[in-house]
């Protein structure tokens, strides 16, 4: 059963619709595992946002990807100054509908 842990006290809480914040007023994290990150299984996937379905919690044998993805992630990097050559910037407007929104929307 997933549960709640305040991450000011540490108290755990049960999920319900009502609780939204800890007695002592901290905010709730969801507790869950850390998931096993193989980059092997990369290659299995298109190169998108969904080449990282196996660190995703999804049914591992679901293809429920393939009908919601237009090809969303992995937009590229770009200098953003020669002179500072280690200072990249997203180009999130290559995105299919030009927007950074896109990753959101599609997970």
């Amino acid at each position: 059963m997933k549960q709640f842990i305040c991450n000011s006290c540490g108290k755990m809480h049960d999920i319900t619709p009502t609780i939204w914040k800890c007695e002592c007023g901290g905010v709730l994290n969801i507790v869950k595992d850390t998931p096993k990150v193989d980059i092997k299984v990369w290659n299995n996937y298109p190169n998108s946002l969904w080449r990282y379905f196996e660190t995703m919690p999804f049914e591992k044998d679901s293809k429920t990807w393939e009908s919601v993805t237009m090809g969303e992630g992995q937009s590229p990097l770009i200098v953003l100054d020669p002179m500072e050559p280690n200072t990249y910037v997203k180009v999130d407007y290559m995105m299919p509908t030009l927007s950074f929104k896109d990753r959101g929307a599609v997970v």
